[in-house]
């Protein structure tokens, strides 16, 4: 009986688990217009396992955070935050008030066009006029009512004010997260929601960003407990300044096995760590 040469098979090593930790971009707070603009509204964050293969490549998305409005203007807009934050509207075209600030982006793991964690970004908040920060539209990810989550990866931007008014804050990124500014009062921005897809992750920890407060004040970081961060990523901008951006960690047991990130060690596990707004990968 005679034989044909050897066939080459590639096959994928034992499975292991990630621990992930994404949390999505702030909002930029709104301009000034004597009063304070509305504060940028907090990222979300998220914690989930996923049992992984030696040498799948995933695709890792950053949030950048949301930029805060200019302060006394006329027209205008404020730049949404890498991935998917939405931008700030413009300021009223009758006297001086103040441009919205830009939604945050969200950050995330993801392979081709299935994503396993989303962290959605925080609203931008309100510009301010004479009196307070405006309540105009600013929807989240696919274009959804005034303060719904989203319904793609893309926050909507705010809509610009027709009198002596600030703009709308825009909506924060991420799929079935990042919420629009709400009509709480004062322009309030709503912090980013977040999304696991339970057929491919374990969810940990899910957390929603915390809301912009009216007073110019930065929303809060969301409180982490996570082995290997402790940061205040996606926090929303004071009034006018830029919310802060968003932050990827993957963890694992023992010593290194993936590439990407910068990669640390302790005496339990390896880190990889992405903190450049933007799309890394990270190889298991």
């Amino acid at each position: 009986m005679t034989f044909g040469r050897a066939e080459q098979y590639n096959f994928s090593a034992p499975f292991y688990t990630i621990s992930v930790l994404a949390i999505g971009g702030g909002g930029g707070g709104g301009g000034n217009d004597g009063p304070l603009g509305a504060a940028g509204g907090g990222g979300a964050a998220v914690v989930a396992e996923i049992d992984v293969y030696s040498l799948q490549t995933f695709s890792v998305g950053v949030a950048g955070g949301g930029a805060g409005g200019a302060s006394s203007t006329v027209g205008g807009s404020s730049a949404g935050g890498t991935n998917g934050g939405g931008a700030g509207g413009g300021a009223g075209g009758s006297g001086l008030s103040g441009v919205g600030g830009g939604g945050g982006g969200w950050s995330g793991l993801y392979i081709g066009g299935i994503y396993y964690v989303v962290a959605g970004g925080g609203a931008g908040g309100g510009g301010s006029n004479e009196g307070s920060a405006n309540d105009v539209v600013a929807p989240g990810g696919g274009s959804q009512p005034n303060g719904a989550n989203g319904t793609s990866l893309t926050g909507g931007n705010g809509a610009g004010f027709g009198g002596d008014g600030g703009g709308g804050g825009g909506g924060g990124g991420g799929y079935y997260g990042g919420l629009g500014q709400t009509n709480l009062g004062g322009g309030q921005a709503s912090g980013g929601a977040n999304y696991t897809n339970t057929s491919v992750a374990r969810a940990i920890s899910t957390t929603n960003g915390n809301n912009g407060p009216t007073n110019g004040t930065a929303a809060a970081a969301v409180s982490v407990s996570f082995t290997g961060y402790s940061g205040t990523n996606g926090q929303g901008g004071n009034a006018a300044s830029s919310g802060g951006a968003g932050i990827v960690i993957i963890r694992y047991a023992g010593a290194p096995r993936g590439t990407g990130g910068t990669i640390t060690q302790d005496s339990l596990f390896t880190y990889h760590t992405f903190t450049t707004p933007g799309t890394s990968t990270f190889i298991s």
